[in-house]
């Protein structure tokens, strides 16, 4: 049961959104394809992520509303130019039934939008230009981060997940931090809370997407990646030869099965929850109820396998 809290802040959220794109019909229409979910699930908590930081610093949390929706679109812009790229988005949604040039352009309008958030944002000069340079980064490291390397090591792999995930994360959470102080240790605290949410949902993802195009396109996810790591485990050549195969679907459960049995699913989780606990402890430099609870959940519940 989400708290009525959670879900008043949310609607705030949105309705400040639709304020701002009233006037632009595709943007409407896709924000309003996700709306119901990101509002009455545990998403909210995600789409609140900045405003939660902040209000547990001790600030109103209606103040960081711009913030939160500028999130929140960020967001947004980044899921439809992932399924552009990736062309394996699913079809309820508006923009993967468009031509690509109209998904482009839906997206690029939703990060221009995001901008005219944070114009709406009441904090000093120093602080709204501070918070636009965490967005600037946020967005050049995971344009970075979608440079996916064709059969990555481990650390190939664990930088990738920084740029694409992690540093998106931590750069909305130090946002959240930075609108209601200026220490250096509640700032990096709130940066490593971030980071270790990033890479702990890309990790996730990674225990559960194992794609015919993925493997065909060479775009291996952290199990996989372990387990051709395993030098000494004779299993290695077996996986090695399912991999050259035709990827029926047949064969992908026979991989799948075989990472398994070779730890490798159970590395993946374990590693998500070094990062997760990292998540939990940089909250220690907070002191405000119930906001620092809800950061807690957001973590327990982003990063739930159930």
């Amino acid at each position: 049961m989400i708290p009525n809290e959670i879900v008043d802040l949310c609607k705030l959220v949105f309705k400040f959104i639709d304020d701002q794109i009233k006037d632009n019909p595709d943007i409407v229409l896709t924000v309003g394809s996700i709306r119901e979910f990101a509002e009455n699930t545990d998403e909210a908590y995600k789409v609140l992520l900045p405003l939660l930081v902040y209000a547990a610093l001790g600030g109103r949390p209606e103040k960081a509303i711009p913030l939160a929706a500028s999130w929140y679109l960020y967001n947004h812009a980044s899921d439809i130019f992932d399924d552009i790229q990736d062309q394996d988005g699913s079809n309820h949604l508006p923009w993967n039934t468009w031509e690509s040039s109209r998904a482009i352009n839906t997206g690029l309008g939703i990060l221009g939008i995001c901008n005219t958030c944070l114009s709406k944002l009441d904090t000093t000069f120093d602080t709204l230009s501070d918070i636009l340079g965490y967005w600037g980064n946020a967005l050049l490291a995971a344009a970075s981060g979608q440079n996916y390397l064709k059969n990555p090591t481990l650390d190939q792999y664990f930088n990738q997940v920084v740029s694409k995930s992690g540093m998106v994360f931590a750069s909305v959470t130090l946002a959240g931090a930075r609108l209601g102080s200026k220490d250096k240790n509640i700032l990096s605290a709130l940066f490593d809370y971030g980071m270790g949410i990033g890479i702990g949902i890309q990790i996730k993802d990674d225990c559960y997407d194992l794609s015919k195009n993925d493997l065909a396109a060479g775009m291996h996810t952290l199990p996989l990646i372990y387990a051709l790591s395993l030098d000494v485990d004779p299993r290695r050549d077996e996986l090695q030869t399912l991999l050259k195969a035709p990827l029926t679907e047949v064969n992908i459960e026979s991989i799948k099965k075989l990472l398994n049995v070779m730890g490798a699913y159970s590395y993946s989780i374990a590693v998500m929850k070094v990062y997760e606990q990292k998540s939990l402890d940089a909250l220690s430099v907070l002191e405000f109820e119930p906001f620092k609870s809800h950061l807690k959940t957001l973590c327990h519940k982003t990063l739930n396998l159930d």
